[in-house]
């Protein structure tokens, strides 16, 4: 039985979109880049726009703010928000990057997910195809 993220992640990738190859789904474009070479790569960058709006909350709770006792739940709140601003606030962008190009697209979590589970099982079937060319077994050995 299937969980609710795994409906959730199927849903997304069964949905159909207009690529420049053609109308499909999300699922079939990302094989068909994946067999055409492209890569998948993961990026944390400065998210400025979520930095400006919790700027803007910051300014217009200043005045609302009881100042005087840190322990006072809006006052550690208010303190707790304005420390992670100036931390910087930071989100992760997936891009898929385009083989012999320098073109990427930006793709969501759940199919970088999904590209990388299939480079995992293309992998696993490489190395089960090697295992019988050679006999040998590959990731059984035991370290005495």
């Amino acid at each position: 039985m299937k969980s609710i993220t795994e409906h959730k992640a199927e849903a997304t990738l069964n949905k159909v979109f207009r690529y420049s190859e053609g109308v499909m789904t999300r699922k079939e474009w990302l094989n068909m880049q994946r067999i055409k070479g492209a890569t998948v790569t993961e990026e944390v960058k400065r998210n400025y726009s979520a930095e400006e709006k919790l700027r803007s909350w910051l300014d217009s709770e200043k005045l609302k703010v009881p100042l005087g006792n840190p322990n006072y739940p809006t006052t550690a709140h208010y303190l707790k928000e304005k420390e992670r601003l100036s931390e910087g606030i930071y989100k992760t962008v997936y891009h898929l990057q385009y083989a012999n190009q320098n073109l990427f697209f930006e793709i969501t979590k759940t199919e970088y997910d999904y590209f990388n589970s299939k480079l995992i099982e293309q992998d696993g079937e490489n190395n089960l195809a090697t295992e019988e060319n050679t006999g040998l077994k590959f990731g059984n050995s035991k370290n005495y």
